[in-house]
Order: C-alpha cells, then sequence, then structure tokens
C-alpha cells in the first residue's frame, strides 16, 4: 500500500491494544500475545477519505495454553472511510506459530487514537475469536504548507463592504500538534463603500501561534492597493478547523476604517498517511 505522496508527508503510527479471545471449539486458546510491525496505506488516509488498501507485517511472541512461543502475521486489508479522522474495514492473512500456517481474518473501526478489533484466528496452535482494544497514535504528522481563502469583509467605516480571494503559504507547515507559524497572504476583489468603490487587491504576513491542523489564531499586517493608492492594513484572526474571522483596520486612504470579515479556508497540500507502524498488547481468554 506504498502511496505517491513520500515528498509531501510520510505518517507512521503506534497502535497498543487488548485482543480478547473468546472460547470456541475445544482446542480454543487462552492466554496473551504480543506483536510490533507496520505495514502501507494505499493511496493514502487524507482528510476528505476515500477507498483504501493497507498492508501490514508484524511478529511477536503468545503465551497461551496451546501455544508459547514465536508466532508472525501478515494481513491485508480495506478501509472504505479512509479520513485522518476515521476508518472502517475488514482484513485477511495468515499468521505462522511455530512451524503452522493458521488463517487469520477480521473487520476493525478507527476513530481518532482509537481502533477495536473484531476477528478469527485459526484452526491452528493459536485457535479462537478475538476482540481487540488499541490505540492508534501518530508519530510523524500530516502537514499544510498551502492554502486558500474567500473572505466577505462588513462594518467597514467607510460604510460597505467587500469580497477578496486568494492563497498562500505556511511555514513549516500545520501539523496535528502544532506550533508557531508564518504565513504569507495575496489575494484580490472588489469594494463597494461610500468613499471608494472598485477592485483592489492585498499582500499580508502573518503568524500563527496555534499552529494545529484544527485551529489557528494571531495577527497579520501587510498592505492594500485601491485604485492607484497602497494603504495600510493590519489586524489578527482566528481559525477554527475551516472557518477564519477577522478583526482588523485599514487605512488611511480610499478604504478607511475598522472591519470584520469572516472567511473560509481550504488547505491545497492536503495532507496524506502512506505509512504506518504498529504494535498490540493482546489479551487471549
Amino acid at each position: 500500500m506504498k502511496g505517491p505522496f513520500k515528498s509531501w508527508v510520510a505518517l507512521a503510527a503506534l497502535a497498543t491494544g487488548t485482543v480478547v479471545f473468546a472460547a470456541q471449539p475445544a482446542t480454543a486458546s487462552t492466554g496473551f500475545a504480543t506483536i510490533a510491525g507496520g505495514g502501507t496505506i494505499s493511496p493514502g488516509l487524507t482528510v476528505g477519505g476515500g477507498s483504501q488498501t493497507f498492508s501490514f507485517n508484524g511478529s511477536g511472541t503468545a503465551v497461551t495454553d496451546t501455544y508459547t512461543g514465536s508466532f508472525s502475521c501478515t494481513v491485508n486489508g480495506n478501509d472504505i472511510l479512509g479520513t485522518l479522522a476515521e476508518g472502517s474495514g475488514s482484513f485477511t492473512g495468515n499468521c505462522i506459530a511455530g512451524a503452522t500456517t493458521e488463517p487469520v481474518s477480521g473487520t476493525y473501526l478507527r476513530v481518532g487514537g482509537a481502533l477495536h478489533l473484531n476477528g478469527n484466528i485459526g484452526p491452528g496452535p493459536i485457535n479462537g475469536s478475538f476482540t481487540g482494544a488499541c490505540t492508534f497514535e501518530a508519530t510523524a504528522t500530516p502537514t499544510v504548507t498551502s492554502y486558500d481563502v474567500q473572505c466577505h469583509l462588513a462594518d467597514l467605516t467607510s460604510a460597505g463592504a467587500a469580497t477578496v480571494a486568494g492563497g498562500g503559504t505556511i511555514s513549516p507547515g500545520l501539523t496535528v500538534g502544532g506550533g508557531w507559524q508564518s504565513f504569507s497572504f495575496s489575494g484580490s476583489g472588489t469594494a463597494v463603500t461610500g468613499t471608494y468603490t472598485g477592485s483592489f487587491s492585498c499582500t499580508v504576513n502573518e503568524n500563527d501561534t496555534v499552529g494545529t491542523l484544527a485551529e489557528g489564531s494571531g495577527g497579520f499586517t501587510g498592505n492594500c492597493v485601491a485604485g492607484a493608492t497602497t494603504e495600510p492594513v493590519i489586524g489578527g484572526y482566528l481559525r477554527v478547523g475551516g472557518a477564519v474571522e477577522l478583526n482588523a483596520s485599514i487605512g488611511p486612504g480610499p478604504i478607511n476604517g475598522s472591519f470584520t470579515g469572516v472567511c473560509t479556508f481550504e488547505s491545497t497540500s492536503a495532507p496524506t498517511v502512506t505509512s504506518y507502524d504498529a504494535q498490540c498488547h493482546l489479551a487471549i481468554h
């Protein structure tokens, strides 16, 4: 399940969980096991999601009443949701316990950092149905480094409204964990006020003191050009998901005064997960 986005981001994950093997036939296993490994995801988990395929290879140690020793598993699966936040699907493959190869299959549901399993293993040295509760933790975060916005500006002291649309870059990039960011933005639009009606353009630089994929907050300074006049603009913003609220001032110039703004924020460099690691503790009974 290799994805084509290595230049964008490679995300590794750590899953730690508990699997319970229920009583089946007389040979059903009880005990515990640990397994660690990793795999790839294709085309890659994203914010928007989409159908995915994945592979996993891992090995560990089992201590049960029917088998004690090392074992390894190789599985392939699908994800019908495929977002960074959620996943759901099924998997099939084989495990090797001692010298015996036995089938394993099941389903899973991933919500945020929680992963729940239901499956079956065997017939073989380890045999039975199982449920699992795992944690899923990103060890390398997806990053957004460019964006588009569209804003509607109102309550201008000049009396009127304006719209502006454009885009820019973010450095070092919005992540799950966040951190200080610097922004650039260039856009253009149309103003209809009591002092100026016509096209205008703005170029600003910004900071983000939060810098996560989910939230941002900071200030910006720059210049706007209305007609033949360049005038300063300065303000602050709050971003929650794809919504941005502005409070700022512009002028002196053709457009002059304080304003509020409501904007949409859309990443144009979509974060993508194409690889992962996994480690689980299995309780079998």
